[in-house]
């Protein structure tokens, strides 16, 4: 699983990802790449805390997009999350 954060080049963000049991809190520029391993589920919380444009988060799985979410506004949360089948 990538969570994937696009948007406009440049725009600051803040957040977290991982598991629902265990999450990463990074902060960082889009765009940006994080990999999750796991079989359950994915989640993945992020703001935009500077610069004008739009911040995009993707999650993949095997190279196909699976959820897509985004915002314009800043310090907006975009909340992602994939629940596999067991």
């Amino acid at each position: 699983m990538i969570v994937v954060l696009d948007g406009t080049p440049g725009v600051t963000f803040e957040g977290s990802y991982g598991t629902p049991l265990q999450t990463t809190s990074v902060r960082g520029t889009v765009p940006a790449r994080y990999t999750v391993k796991t079989a359950v589920a994915v989640v993945a919380s992020f703001s935009m805390t500077g610069g004008d444009g739009e911040l995009v988060v993707r999650l993949l799985v095997d190279g196909r997009e699976v959820q897509r979410r985004g915002t314009t506004v800043p310090f907006r949360t975009v909340i992602v999350s994939q629940q596999f089948s067991q």
